[in-house]
């Protein structure tokens, strides 16, 4: 509890921090959490009109737990934890469907090249997947946060699955209190975490064109 408006008699504020934050760099990761808040009042500007509407659309945070090379951990001797919210969506333009494809993608010529769904995938893609899903996560400073700006597939150069990779550390994560933010509606609250699920191992785990993480 940051800050709680309970009334315009009682606008309680506290010191609370929701997690300390990784440094800034590219880190082997893990989705911990896949929390679902709601839909959500969001802008939208035509570009011919300059019109601007309001829709009403649904978010979700993908959590992670970060484990930076060096060994370093956050103050309690935990993984560090970063969030990003993004709007529920796999539509061809949504930021969503970008981070997957390219965290879903293979390495060519010493980059990673993004694996786009297959049309079999986009009738219906179950988000809870991720959940135990390792990766390379790019974080930058933006002010006094700091932004996931690319989630890669954790493999190295060569396209190969790094062994062994990060695993979730389920005693050391507790969800912290999500709230959905709409015009004229109180905050919800999001009940603490389920376990994650943990990745399933893949028969084609050699194939390098074929094994996808999710």
């Amino acid at each position: 509890m940051a800050f709680e408006h309970k009334s315009d008699d009682e606008i309680i504020i506290s010191n609370e921090q929701f997690w300390e934050t990784p440094p800034c760099d590219r880190h082997p990761a893990v989705c911990i959490d896949v929390v679902p808040v709601g839909e959500e009042d969001q802008d939208y500007t035509d570009k011919q009109t300059g019109i601007t509407t309001t829709k009403s659309v649904p978010k979700v945070f993908l959590v992670f737990q970060v484990f930076p090379e060096d060994g370093s951990r956050d103050s309690e001797g935990r993984p560090f934890l970063i969030d990003n919210k993004f709007t529920a969506s796999l539509a061809p333009a949504a930021i969503l469907r970008l981070k997957l494809e390219r965290w879903r993608g293979r390495m060519v010529a010493g980059k990673v090249e993004d694996r786009p769904f297959t049309n079999e995938e986009l009738k219906g893609f179950n988000l809870a997947k991720l959940k135990g899903v390792p990766c390379w996560l790019s974080l930058i400073p933006n002010g006094k946060f700091v932004n996931v700006s690319d989630i890669e597939p954790y493999v190295d150069d060569s396209g190969n699955p790094i062994t062994p990779a990060p695993t979730p550390d389920l005693a050391a994560y507790q969800r912290r209190t999500y709230k959905k933010k709409a015009k004229g509606e109180k905050a919800a609250t999001v009940a603490q975490s389920n376990q994650p699920n943990s990745p399933g191992s893949n028969a084609n785990a050699n194939d390098k064109s074929a094994w996808i993480p999710f």
